[in-house]
């Protein structure tokens, strides 16, 4: 039964929710919605061409006006090869905080809150680590090349789970500094 159609300025390319809030991305830009009310529109933020959308709660981000730390909630939107930073914490309006030309298309990406980190796959061959410290100022730690094929992603509390040529999901350990090897699952 569907409950409610909503104008997303085009095609749906992403979807997320955190927790009541739902993000959806589409050629215009961001939309933050209100699950909870069946899709109210909450606030928009154009980004042209976003593609894909994660999210993440617990970001722990210094406000430099007061020199006091703040827990954010963080959108991560790809747009071509662009990661674009953005605050959602205020669901009415969504702010860019940040950007990172990563060079390479953006086709898959999930955030770590608490860790402060992000990942990013290309789709075709490389995994990229972002640290989030700073998130007006994300900036790569870390690039994987060549074992993996990174179209999904998906995370727990210890590894990175990324998608290879042979249909396999490969864990990959990170660390605080984003340091990033492979495990092997079979030992």
């Amino acid at each position: 039964i569907v409950l409610q159609t909503l104008d997303v300025g085009g095609v749906p390319r992403d979807v997320t929710a955190l927790g009541d809030t739902v993000l959806v991305v589409s050629r215009t830009g961001l939309s933050v919605l209100d699950g909870a009310a069946f899709g109210q529109r909450l606030g928009t933020l154009e980004i042209p061409n976003a593609f894909r959308v994660a999210a993440a709660s617990g970001y722990r981000v210094l406000d430099v006006a007061t020199g006091v730390e703040q827990e954010k909630d963080l959108a991560l939107v790809g747009a071509g090869t662009v990661l674009y930073v953005v605050d959602i914490t205020q669901r009415n309006a969504p702010t860019v905080l940040g950007q990172l030309n990563l060079g390479a298309s953006i086709f898959s990406i999930v955030g770590i809150g608490p860790r402060r980190l992000a990942f990013v796959g290309n789709g075709y061959n490389a995994l990229y680590a972002i640290d989030l410290t700073d998130p007006t100022q994300p900036r790569g730690i870390g690039k994987l090349v060549g074992e993996v094929s990174p179209q999904h992603l998906a995370i727990d509390e210890r590894a990175v789970y990324v998608d290879a040529d042979n249909g396999v999901m490969n864990p990959v350990a990170y660390r605080q500094s984003a340091v990033m090897r492979f495990l092997d699952v079979a030992n």
